[in-house]
């Protein structure tokens, strides 16, 4: 999803727009509100909430992802009107009946290795190749977890080392915090 928004962001216009379907999406819906202008900032929260739904829902042009949807019925009330047509992109760890699924495997190591040292900006040395070796091990193939540790070591300036220390030490930490 973050590669598709990412590579196809100029084909909408109108914007792309990402929400985590397993955290609060009226929340996230009044902070975009906010975020886009599409009213005063001393606006009562429900109008906030109101306007930026009415919009999501009747917007053509545009890209909305829901990331990590657990429950479709979750995501019923955000969805667009039919005379909308925007594309919609959703993440999801189970099967949702009605729903076209692309299935994604696990990357082989030589596909592993080049997404996180993309994402990091940076070729390992000859010593750290043993690290990055661990690395790899730990992150499983895991696209997103891989991109997340490479952006987490470029963004935060973290050799590959301490990385790894982290990574040992606070698995769930050093994946949630590279987004930042």
């Amino acid at each position: 999803a973050v590669e598709y928004a990412t590579q196809y962001s100029d084909e909408y216009p109108v914007g792309v727009f990402w929400f985590g379907a397993d955290e609060d999406i009226d929340a996230q819906l009044t902070i975009l509100s906010d975020q886009a202008k599409w009213v005063s900032p001393l606006s009562d929260h429900k109008t906030k909430l109101d306007v930026a739904l009415n919009r999501i829902r009747s917007q053509s042009d545009c890209l909305i992802i829901f990331d990590n949807v657990e429950e479709f019925q979750r995501i019923r009330p955000y969805l667009p009107h039919v005379i909308a047509t925007p594309h919609l992109l959703l993440t999801t760890q189970r099967e949702i009946p009605g729903v076209p699924s692309i299935l994604l495997d696990f990357l082989d190591p030589t596909d592993s290795r080049s997404l996180l040292i993309r994402e990091a900006g940076a070729a390992p040395s000859a010593e750290d190749e043993e690290v990055v070796a661990e690395i790899l091990e730990r992150l499983d193939g895991l696209p997103l977890a891989l991109e997340m540790a490479g952006v987490f070591i470029a963004r935060l300036n973290y050799d590959w080392k301490a990385y790894l220390a982290l990574l040992k030490e606070l698995p769930r930490r050093t994946l949630k915090e590279s987004s930042l």
